[in-house]
Parts: C-alpha cells; sequence; structure tokens
C-alpha cells in the first residue's frame, strides 16, 4: 500500500539531490505470476515482429507492466562532466554561437547543470518548457 508520507519524503530528496545536480533514480518493483510474465513475453514478441507499428506496440506493452508498482527506494549519483566541458561551451559563447539545452531531465538538474557547464549564466533570461 501506498506511503503518502514516504512518497513526500522520497519527492523532497529526490528534489534536493536535483537542485545540486545530482542524478536521481527511483527503485520500484512489481511481483508477476508466471502467466503474467509469458503473456508479457508473448506480446513483446508479437509486437517486434510488427515492423510499422512495433515501437508503438512496445511502447503500450511496457506502460502496461509498469503499474502497480511498489517504491522501494530512491538513491542518487553524481554524474562529473567531462574535463573542458565548461570552457568548450564557454568559446561557443564567446563565438556567439547559439547553444540550445534540451533534456528530459528534472527542470532543477536541468538548471544546476547547464550553470556548472556554464550554458546558462545569472544575467541570462530562461525560458522553461515544460509538460505536466
Amino acid at each position: 500500500m501506498i506511503n503518502h508520507e514516504d512518497l513526500r519524503e522520497t519527492d523532497s530528496f529526490l528534489r534536493r539531490a536535483s537542485v545540486k545536480g545530482l542524478r536521481t533514480l527511483l527503485f520500484s518493483m512489481k511481483i508477476l505470476e508466471h502467466d503474467e510474465v509469458k503473456q508479457f513475453l508473448d506480446d513483446c514478441k508479437e509486437a517486434e515482429s510488427d515492423v510499422k507499428t512495433r515501437n508503438e506496440k512496445l511502447e503500450e506493452i511496457y506502460d502496461n507492466l509498469e503499474n502497480g508498482l511498489y517504491m522501494i527506494g530512491a538513491t542518487v549519483v553524481e554524474d562529473k562532466l567531462q574535463d573542458g566541458v565548461p570552457d568548450t561551451i564557454q568559446s561557443l559563447h564567446e563565438a556567439n554561437i547559439k547553444v540550445w539545452m534540451l533534456t528530459g531531465d528534472k527542470l532543477e538538474t536541468a538548471e544546476s547543470i547547464g550553470y556548472s557547464t556554464r550554458l546558462l549564466t545569472p544575467q541570462m533570461d530562461l525560458i522553461r518548457v515544460a509538460t505536466p
């Protein structure tokens, strides 16, 4: 059963970590019966043989499986920048080359990384586009 206090605490933990630019990982699980696993594998095999709609069918199969999961924990990892990234981005800015950032990260993580790489500066106006 979902414990809403645990969810709030975990969400707070993940937000604090993402603001620091850390990668956040949430772990969950689902116990499947043997026949559920067999059906999943059969569905995947069938979907993979459909050249035209393979990706759509697989996505639907995965979405169906990923319901009713139990949260078992969360952690964060530091994803260090490669050497020279901030200097390279700084050089691009100085050469008036436009650099855009498109990411699937949480907004807080993306902004933190943007500042650490010098892609973003405090003088910039940021436009945030996100889906709910």
